[in-house]
């Protein structure tokens, strides 16, 4: 980047020292000071190559080997590496290589057919590998790899992207429906639905709302019968099952006081007939005794 930057501005070459110095900062900036100060070169001596080769001995990623191309010949594929992701390893670990052969005054001899090779031999994809068995290896070019990775680039992510659309796609679940003819739908209808009051006329509106309310009467005694019987029964006799609480108006154990209070429209507090519970002037001092109605001649 240093280089580029130095190209774009054309800047001079007894001053490309000086500029790289100025763009330098805190611990690298000692270290090529204390560097070139500790070299045998003087200042006008100092060229940018030094800068940068102490640069990297420090902060590189790859520092400089003694023996670059065995480092370049011990680059193997990771488990489950990706060949392409390998394949970039490998250009890189060739090029680095390279530069420090040259620093040697050593150059790779023939780099592109010794990529191809080292990937050919250590290609960890079966697929991949299968490919390459078509001809020598010797005679595989830098090319014709490269076309080969491309392709298995290109089917790889098709069937990347049509596993994923088939993840995405979820299969909708149609149940058949069953045909049902117009008299069978209305009597399903009708059985399910509560039956409605038909409209009546003003001077009906009495004998309808006593109607009704002797319905709500014998739903509301239900009810209640229901949830007497699900209360705990007292046996008196074999066979025979009596409440266990009688009813505090008649003393029967057949049915409960609320019930017998609502029938005969009494109130629940002094069990007295005309008015109702909320009613009562004598709430709280009622007795509970009970009440024998009279019987009918």
């Amino acid at each position: 980047m240093m280089e580029v930057y130095l190209r774009k501005k054309n800047c001079p070459v007894p001053d490309e020292v000086h500029e790289i110095l100025s763009h330098l900062m805190g611990k690298a900036k000692k270290i090529v000071k204390v560097g070139l100060k500790s070299s045998s070169a003087t200042d006008s001596a100092v060229q940018p190559e030094m800068i940068y080769d102490i640069l990297c001995r420090y902060f590189s990623e790859s520092p400089a080997s003694g023996l670059p191309l065995a480092d370049f010949y011990a680059t193997q594929p990771s488990v489950g590496e990706n060949p392409v992701d390998y394949w970039v390893r490998l250009n890189t670990a060739a090029e680095q290589a390279d530069r420090h052969l040259k620093k040697q005054g050593r150059s790779m001899e023939n780099m592109s057919a010794e990529i191809s090779m080292m990937f050919i031999r250590n290609c960890s994809d079966p697929e991949l590998s299968s490919v390459f068995k078509s001809k020598p290896m010797s005679r595989w070019t830098l090319t014709e790899v490269q076309e080969a990775i491309d392709e298995y680039q290109r089917e790889y992510q098709r069937e990347f992207l049509s596993k994923r659309k088939s993840r995405e796609v979820k299969p909708l679940k149609v149940t058949a429906a069953a045909a049902y003819s117009l008299p069978e739908v209305k009597e399903e209808v009708s059985a399910h639905e509560p039956s409605l009051p038909s409209p009546t006329r003003p001077s009906e509106s009495s004998s309808v709302e006593g109607g009704a309310f002797e319905r709500v009467l014998c739903m509301l005694e239900r009810v209640l019968e229901r949830s007497d019987r699900a209360s705990p029964p007292a046996v008196t006799q074999p066979g025979q099952w009596v409440r266990v609480t009688p009813c505090h108006v008649c003393g029967d154990g057949a049915h409960s006081t609320r019930s017998q209070c609502m029938r005969e429209k009494r109130c629940l507090a002094c069990f007295e007939i005309g008015h109702q519970k909320r009613e009562c002037t004598v709430r709280g001092t009622a007795k509970r005794n009970p009440i024998v109605p009279a019987q009918e001649n």
